[in-house]
């Protein structure tokens, strides 16, 4: 009795055995087929280039951007689930609306520069449509973290509407040089020549011509603006000690501020500082929400990919 049960589980063994072997190899067989009947990416001189030699290349030519981009989407459709929200196609519109209003006030012009900004990126349809719906979501999430107060639309007004510096800017390393700048500038040598040929700042280009500064404009260094400050059309700075060396100023010109007043513009500067709120808080939300996700990436590309992207945009930044 005991030989007769030890045999018949030894044959119940093996059967499994066998059949899990079976399971496999039809498993592995239907893997293969649909490998195989996944068309090509392209045909190269009679070559087929499959998915799986082409996706390296792809991962690092924009895995880590995509697969934030998928993060995000899964975690605001997680949390617009648990709220019982939806974004509807009126909130995606507005959202388009606001990126073209950030480019320029001009609409046919806006399209152009949208349709770049979108070659630029690499952003199809999806991606836009993805961005598009991200960015509607996260707008909603902190509407109610983002306030105007007057003192600020009255301080965007005087940035904005204010009189405005117009001056040329040149930086070199050391005191030594800027001193030397300045005395042939002093003796009649071309400040532009001299800015196009020994500058390191980007403004060389253009003669060391800088954009209208504003003196409240805090983009600007106020070590910069303090010196516009002090000077007359024609005149030129000592040597002033920046993050990137030392620079010489001259100021070409004076410009008044705007005809608009106050009450003409109120209305759109709160618009345009609620929206700017907006976009800070969405960017912090935005990075806590990656932060915190928990992803685990089996492609070894796309791991070293995130990695460094994980590096630059949510641990330096956020420090």
């Amino acid at each position: 009795m005991r030989r007769t049960l030890t045999s018949g589980i030894s044959c119940l063994i093996l059967t499994s055995v066998g059949c899990a072997s079976m399971a496999v190899e039809a498993r592995t067989s239907q893997i293969q087929k649909r490998r195989t009947a996944i068309p090509p990416l392209a045909v190269i001189d009679g070559y087929q280039l499959k998915l799986e030699e082409f996706s390296p290349a792809l991962i690092e030519a924009g895995g880590s951007d995509v697969l934030a981009e998928a993060i995000l989407l899964r975690v605001v459709n997680d949390r617009l689930g648990q709220g019982g929200v939806e974004i509807n196609q009126e909130q995606i519109e507005t959202e388009r609306k606001i990126i073209l209003q950030s480019l320029s006030r001009n609409p046919d012009e806006a399209e152009k520069l949208l349709g770049q900004l979108r070659r630029e990126r690499h952003l199809g349809p999806q991606r836009f449509s993805t961005l598009l719906k991200v960015n509607a979501a996260l707008r909603q999430f902190v509407r109610d973290e983002v306030s105007v107060t007057d003192a600020e639309i009255r301080l965007a007004f005087d940035r904005v509407y204010g009189p405005t510096f117009e001056a040329r800017l040149i930086i070199v390393a050391t005191a030594r040089e800027a001193a030397s700048i300045a005395d042939q500038v002093l003796n009649g040598e071309s400040f532009i020549n001299l800015a196009i040929n020994h500058s390191t700042d980007s403004s060389r280009v253009v003669g060391g011509l800088l954009p209208p500064i504003n003196l409240l404009d805090a983009s600007f260094p106020k070590a910069v603006r303090d010196v516009l400050a002090e000077l007359e059309p024609g005149q030129i700075s000592r040597p002033i000690l920046l993050a990137r060396g030392f620079g010489i100023l001259r100021l070409e010109r004076k410009i008044d501020g705007g005809v608009e007043t106050f009450d003409d513009v109120k209305n759109e500067l709160q618009q345009w500082l609620f929206h700017r709120g907006e976009k800070i808080e969405m960017a912090k939300l935005a990075k806590q929400m990656l932060a915190e996700a928990d992803v685990v990436i089996f492609d070894r590309t796309l791991h070293r990919m995130w990695r460094q992207y994980v590096s630059e945009n949510l641990i330096l930044q956020s420090q």
